[in-house]
């Protein structure tokens, strides 16, 4: 634990896992069973079903580029892209 740029790569380690996980987190409360109340309580279907789309597109690129987005502007601009 000693050699230089130990703890930035363990910390971008950590850092990939955590964007990973929230698109994981993403998927699993659109289509699990812990369904998110926001994205339920919308009374229209159409719009529901585009939310969730969103929501499971989002999601799928998160886990896939987990590794290459290495800050949280550009954690923000993938939001926006996919949302």
């Amino acid at each position: 634990m000693a050699w230089p740029g130990y703890a930035s790569a363990f910390l971008k380690k950590v850092w990939a896992d955590a964007v990973g996980f929230c698109g994981t987190e993403l998927i699993r409360r659109s289509v699990g069973l812990s369904h998110v109340a926001d994205i339920d309580t919308i009374q229209d279907e159409a719009m529901r079903h585009e939310c969730l789309r969103h929501a499971i597109t989002l999601g799928k690129a998160l886990i896939v580029i987990a590794g290459r987005i290495d800050s949280v502007d550009e954690l923000i601009a993938r939001i926006r892209q996919y949302g």
